[in-house]
């Protein structure tokens, strides 16, 4: 009987085993390179993903498949680097050729920097957007469908520069239809809070399936400011209003701030910047 009950765990394990083996291992990557996979090609109504690496000196995105050949490289200029390699996907593709595109940041001068914003397409290099002048400071870009057109809109902020005194809103529009973008109800993302920069409250946008979800607010020295726990009461896109003050209420300085958005599965961290 015993003899019997050892074959039968023996077997068990075997197939339960059999069912988890490994495909793919990579050759060693450098430990300042970071490193996963990424949304890279329209495939009907979702997207392919390929494997990316980004260090201090380029965004590289690798040949389809399990590798870590480049195939396209953005290399980053001292603006980049100073802006600290702020690369993202934006979360759609802007000039129609089945790739994702992505934007970069770039600071010139001195603190406070003036922020350039720049939407590229990673394949061939070409600038799809820029805004670079002198006088002003361009946020981060944001993908909405403001005017219900069933098409995303491309939004950023033009503050004055180095005064911010005021902002204006530009609106540009993209032939992004939503359909199969980074918007789908089972996709967990954090957005790009808008407005950015912001004074006296900023809205952040997050997609996630259900569940609860924790939203913690970091200082640039990565103290912790402010938690904010929410359950989802709606599939896909929700939002919430930070004010620019800590668990305490006391209202926070001007400065560079992060902010993370928790599930009991995943993690998405962007940055973004209060103006007193």
């Amino acid at each position: 009987m015993l003899r019997f009950i050892l074959i039968t765990m023996l077997l068990t394990s075997q197939i339960a085993f059999s069912q988890v083996n490994l495909i793919w291992n990579s050759s060693q990557i450098n430990y300042y390179t970071i490193s996963g996979w990424v949304d890279f090609e329209k495939a009907s109504d979702t997207w392919k993903k390929r494997i990316y690496q980004l260090d201090s000196s380029s965004f590289r995105i690798m040949t389809d498949g399990f590798s870590v050949t480049p195939q396209y490289t953005y290399t980053f200029n001292q603006n980049e680097k100073l802006a600290g390699l702020q690369l993202y996907a934006i979360g759609g593709d802007l000039n129609g050729n089945g790739i994702m595109d992505f934007y970069v940041l770039a600071y010139y001068g001195s603190s406070p920097y003036r922020q350039t914003v720049k939407v590229f397409d990673v394949s061939t290099n070409q600038v799809i957007l820029e805004r670079n002048e002198p006088s002003f400071y361009f946020s981060y870009p944001t993908l909405l469908d403001v005017n219900n057109d069933g098409l995303k809109e491309c939004i950023i902020s033009k503050f004055d520069y180095p005064f911010f005194n005021g902002y204006n809103i530009e609106v540009y529009s993209t032939p992004v239809s939503g359909i199969g973008e980074l918007n789908t109800p089972n996709q967990f993302q954090l957005y790009q809070n808008f407005p950015n920069p912001f004074n006296p409250s900023t809205t952040i946008k997050f997609n996630i399936p259900d569940g609860s979800v924790q939203v913690k607010i970091f200082d640039i020295k990565g103290e912790l400011i402010k938690t904010i726990e929410t359950d989802v009461k709606i599939t896909g896109e929700n939002e919430i209003i930070w004010d620019g003050t800590n668990d305490k209420g006391i209202k926070q300085p001007s400065g560079v701030y992060v902010y993370q958005l928790n599930s009991s599965a995943n993690t998405e961290v962007r940055k973004m910047i209060l103006l007193r």
